[in-house]
């Protein structure tokens, strides 16, 4: 059941333009996580300033760029999002989860 969930949003995330990997985000790409809890987290980063909107669940936060050794990380006052290649970890109210792209 989960895996047809998850199929569901990898589909309708591919229609809206997702892209393949994260590194290669650019403005208007959105980008379509799998992640170990079994929730799909879509990534917008076409937002201005190289903010990123998340959506996952039933949330949606915009999250500010901050300096990192290496990736892209992102933040706000309750919410955490690093992606480095395929991978991403999402830090959200004390609970962190690791998430994948999701391949076309």
């Amino acid at each position: 059941m989960k895996r047809r969930h998850l199929n569901r949003f990898a589909v309708a995330a591919c229609a809206f333009g997702v892209a393949a990997a994260a590194g290669s985000a650019a403005a208007d790409t959105k980008v379509a996580y799998s992640c170990a809890d079994g929730s799909v987290l879509i990534a917008d980063f076409g937002m201005s300033e190289g903010r990123v909107a998340l959506t996952y669940g039933r949330r949606r936060v915009a999250l500010s760029p901050v300096r990192t050794g290496s990736g892209a990380k992102y933040t706000n006052d309750k919410t955490t999002f690093w992606t480095k290649g395929k991978e991403a970890r999402l830090l959200d109210s004390g609970r962190q989860i690791t998430c994948r792209v999701i391949e076309e």
